[in-house]
C-alpha cells in the first residue's frame, strides 16, 4: 500500500491505490473501500471515512478517520469559519453520512462560488513529484476554491476538464501530465498570488471553529482603524470601494463577477459577512477580508484571541443598549425584582429576548429550576434505549417531545442505543413480513414473494441481504423451456420473401434502385446483421438480386424513351438526357441511347 504524499489529496490516495492494486471497475472498487457501490467520491470533502478506515486496517496511511479530514481534504479550510455547532455536524457527515446537504452546510454553495470546480495541477509540481515520488497527484492546495496559482511555484494552474476524460462520475481521476506543454507563460496578478498563499496558510493552519461574535469584533475593530466607520457603524460603501482598490477590481481572481456582485449592489456579500456572524458564509469572503485588513493569517489570529481576552464589554453594550431603548424600557430590564416572564408581559416581547438583552448589560439572571432529577432522566434513557417510539416515552414520563430529544442530544450514547434498538425493531418486522409473503409464495417462485411484499423486500435487500439471500435458497425455481429457432427454415423463408419483394418491385415503371439496403430492410436490418452467418441462402440472393448503379441508369433510359414516345416528341439524345435524370452522363450512356433510338427507328420502318 502506498503512503499518503505531502499536501495529497485523499481522493488522489485512493485513486492511486486502485490503479496499484487493480481494484477492478469503479463500482468494485467503491464496494471494497466504502462498503458501498453507490458513493459518489468527492475530490474535496470526502464521506463514509469511518468506513474507509476500518477496511484499510493496518494498511490506513494515517492512525484515524479524523486525521484523514485533517491531512486528506479541504475541510481544514472551511472549518474556522462554522460554529462548534455547525463544525460538529459536518465532521459527523464526513465520517458517517453520505455527503448530502454537507457543501451547503459548510456554506460553499453561499453566493454562488460553486461547489464542483475542475481538478487543477501545476506543471512545475508534476514534474517535481514525478522526480521525488515516481507519480504525480493531486495537491490540496491546488484544490481551494478560488486559488488560480500554484503556491509554491507561483504560476498559473492548469485545470484538467472531467466531461471529456470519464464516462461515469464514480471513476478516480489522477492528472494527466503527457501534455504538459500547455503550461500557461503568462506572469499571474500579484493579488491572486497571495490570495494563494493566504489560502494555502488556512488550510495547513487547521485551526478549530472560532467564536464568530469574537471574529465580528475583530473584523469591526480593523475596518474601525482604517477609518472606514462613521457614526459607530462600518461604511459599506467606503469599505467596498477600498476593497476593490486593494485588490485591483479583483482582476485575475476566477470568481470576479461574483465577487464584485452587481453595479447597483457591489460586494453584496460584506454586510451579512459582517453582520450576520453565525450565518456559513463562503471562506472567501473572510480571506478577502482578513488579506485586506490584517495582511496575513497569523495577524489575523493575534486580533481574534486579543478580542476573546477582552471578554464582555458592558460599557460598549450599554451604549448600543441605550441606543434602541427608551429609559422606561432599560429600566424594567435592569431591575432584578422581576422576572423574565413578567419583563415579558410588560413590554409584550419573548422571554428568550429579555434573557438575551439582560446577558448583554451584565444583569444576573438566576437558573430555571428543573423538575427532572437523575432517577427521571435515567428512566427517559432506558425507555429510549429500549426502542420505544420518542412521543411514546414523552406520554409515559409526561415530559414534552423537546425535553426528550434534548437528552438524546445530550446524550450521544442514549441516541445511538435508540436508533439500533429501533433499527433492532424495524429488521424484526420486516422479516416477519417477508416470512409470511415468502410462505404463501413458496411453491410459485420468488417473484410473487416480491410482488406480495415489495417494502419488506426492498428494505430487506439494503439492510440485511445476507439473510435474505438464505431465505430466498428455498423457493421453487421457474424453468422455462424458449422456443429454439429452425435457422434452415428461416433462411429459406427469408430468401423467397426477398425474390417476390424484388420480381414486384421490378414491374413498377417509376422504382428506385434495389439496392443492398433496400433489399435487407425487407427481413429486418437488425435481423440479418445479426444472424448473417446462419443465413447463407439469404447471403447468396442478395448477391444475385443486387442492382448495380449502372444497370438501373439504362432503366431510367428506356423509361425516358418511352414516356418520350407515348408523349409525341421526337428522340433526341439531349431530351432522352433531360428525362432521365442522370447526373454523371457518359459516352456509354449516348452509345446505349443511340442504339435504341435506331433500333426504334428500325422497326417503325418495317412496321
Amino acid at each position: 500500500m502506498p503512503q499518503l504524499l505531502p499536501d495529497e489529496l485523499l481522493y488522489s490516495y485512493i485513486g492511486r491505490v486502485s490503479n496499484l492494486n487493480i481494484l477492478g471497475s469503479a463500482r468494485r472498487c467503491l464496494q471494497q473501500l466504502f462498503g458501498s457501490c453507490n458513493v459518489i467520491p468527492s475530490p474535496d470533502l470526502p464521506t463514509r471515512l469511518q468506513e474507509l478506515q476500518q477496511r484499510l486496517g493496518s494498511s490506513s496511511p494515517l492512525a484515524s478517520a479524523i486525521e484523514m479530514i485533517e491531512f486528506g481534504t479541504l475541510y481544514p479550510y472551511h472549518r474556522p469559519f462554522l460554529t462548534p455547532e455547525r463544525g460538529e455536524t459536518a465532521t459527523n457527515l464526513l465520517l458517517h453520512g453520505n455527503g448530502k446537504g454537507l457543501k451547503a452546510l459548510i456554506g460553499r454553495l453561499a453566493n454562488r462560488f460553486g461547489a464542483n470546480p475542475n481538478l487543477r495541477f501545476c506543471a512545475e509540481c508534476v514534474q517535481q513529484d514525478l522526480k521525488n515520488h515516481g507519480t504525480p497527484y493531486w495537491h490540496r492546495s491546488h484544490q481551494l476554491p478560488g486559488v488560480t496559482v500554484c503556491p509554491e511555484h507561483e504560476t498559473i494552474l492548469i485545470s484538467q476538464e472531467l466531461s471529456g476524460v470519464i464516462d461515469h462520475k464514480q471513476r478516480f481521476i489522477l492528472p494527466s501530465y503527457h501534455n504538459l506543454s500547455r503550461s500557461y507563460q503568462k506572469e499571474p496578478p500579484p493579488q491572486q498570488v497571495s490570495f494563494s498563499i493566504l489560502s494555502q496558510a488556512l488550510l495547513e493552519a487547521r485551526l478549530p471553529a472560532h467564536d464568530p461574535l469574537m471574529r465580528k469584533k475583530a473584523y469591526e475593530s480593523a475596518i474601525n482603524s482604517l477609518g472606514l466607520c462613521k457614526r459607530g457603524r462600518i461604511h459599506y460603501p467606503s469599505l467596498s470601494m477600498a476593497l476593490r482598490r486593494h485588490y485591483s477590481e479583483f482582476d485575475g481572481f476566477f470568481h470576479k463577477s461574483r465577487i464584485l456582485s452587481t453595479e447597483r449592489t457591489p460586494l453584496a456579500w460584506l454586510r451579512p459577512t459582517l453582520e450576520r456572524s453565525n450565518r456559513s458564509c463562503h471562506p472567501i469572503c473572510h480571506l478577502i477580508l482578513i488579506g485586506y485588513l490584517f495582511g496575513s493569517l497569523s495577524n489575523f489570529l493575534k486580533s481574534v484571541e486579543a478580542n476573546s481576552k477582552l471578554g464582555h464589554e458592558p460599557e460598549e453594550n450599554e451604549q448600543i443598549f441605550s441606543q434602541e431603548f427608551s429609559s422606561e424600557e432599560q429600566a424594567f430590564y435592569r431591575d432584578n425584582s422581576l422576572s423574565c416572564r413578567q419583563v415579558a408581559r410588560i413590554l409584550g416581547v419573548s422571554v428568550t429576548s429579555v434573557v438575551s438583552r439582560r446577558r448583554s448589560l451584565g444583569v444576573k439572571i438566576s437558573a430555571r429550576q428543573k423538575y427532572l432529577d437523575d432517577d427521571w432522566l435515567t428512566r427517559i434513557a432506558n425507555l429510549l434505549q429500549d426502542g420505544l417510539p420518542i412521543t411514546e416515552v414523552a406520554s409515559i414520563c409526561d415530559v414534552s417531545l423537546s425535553t426528550v430529544y434534548r437528552i438524546m442530544a445530550e446524550r450521544p450514547e442514549v441516541a445511538t442505543a435508540c436508533l439500533s434498538a429501533r433499527l433492532k425493531k424495524e429488521k424484526e418486522e420486516r422479516r416477519r413480513q417477508w416470512e409470511l409473503a415468502a410462505e404463501a409464495s413458496h411453491d410459485v417462485g420468488v417473484k410473487a414473494a416480491r410482488t406480495a411484499a415489495p417494502a419488506a423486500y426492498a428494505w430487506l435487500r439494503r439492510n440485511d441481504r445476507e439473510w435474505l439471500e438464505l431465505s430466498c435458497q428455498g423457493f421453487r425455481t421457474e424453468r422455462r423451456s424458449y422456443f429454439r429457432v429452425d435457422w434452415g427454415a428461416r433462411d429459406l423463408e427469408l430468401s423467397e420473401r426477398l425474390k417476390q419483394f424484388a420480381s414486384t418491385l421490378r414491374l413498377q415503371p417509376s422504382r428506385p434502385r434495389l439496392s443492398r439496403t433496400l433489399l435487407v430492410r425487407q427481413i429486418g436490418e437488425a435481423l440479418f446483421r445479426a444472424n448473417e452467418q446462419r443465413l447463407p441462402t439469404v447471403k447468396s440472393c442478395l448477391d444475385v438480386l443486387e442492382e448495380p448503379p449502372f444497370s438501373y441508369e439504362l432503366h431510367r433510359l428506356d423509361i425516358a424513351i418511352d414516356r418520350l414516345r407515348e408523349a409525341g416528341e421526337k428522340l433526341m439524345i439531349w431530351r432522352v438526357q433531360r428525362v432521365a435524370g442522370i447526373k454523371n452522363w457518359t459516352a456509354t450512356h449516348t452509345i446505349y441511347t443511340k442504339w435504341k433510338i435506331k433500333k426504334i427507328d428500325r422497326l417503325v420502318y418495317i412496321n
